[in-house]
């Protein structure tokens, strides 16, 4: 899953973050 360790960096978070909101409609409602 990921290239380095099990460590996730702030900005990885954010990306990761910013996908699932992008995936899943109800969240991203949430969030606006």
């Amino acid at each position: 899953m990921h290239k380095g360790g099990k460590r996730i960096s702030a900005q990885e978070l954010t990306e990761i973050s910013d996908r699932a909101a992008q995936t899943s409609p109800t969240h991203r409602q949430v969030e606006v």
